[in-house]
């Protein structure tokens, strides 16, 4: 039996969709370029363009990379230079903070 899915476009010939099943999401940009995200992970499939410095771009949720000027100076071991430093979202906590007292006062 197929699994049923909803779609969404803006015109009937229009080849850009969002389409939702019960165990996958796809965001189609064209034929062979889209998004899919399922139970085995996230997909993208073309060309990627990220607009960020690598400053911005997080692996592992706290790991951030060296600027690319800073890549460029050789490591030794005598001046060792890391790939990635860590760099915890502290930021979440204090907006946690904020939502608890925010409900805790709607409790009180």
């Amino acid at each position: 039996m197929a699994e049923k899915a909803k779609i969404w476009k803006a015109t009937l010939g229009a080849d850009a969709q969002f389409a939702v099943t019960e165990k996958s999401a796809f965001m189609v940009g064209a034929p062979n370029r889209f998004i899919k995200v399922n139970e085995n992970g996230t997909t993208i499939y073309g060309p990627v363009s990220i607009v960020a410095g690598t400053e911005s771009i997080k692996t592992g949720g706290m790991f951030v990379s060296l600027p690319n000027l800073i890549k460029m100076i050789p490591s030794t071991m005598v001046t060792p230079i890391p790939d990635q430093i860590p760099f915890p979202p502290l930021n979440i906590a204090s907006d946690l903070a904020e939502d608890v007292s925010f409900f805790a006062t709607l409790l009180a």
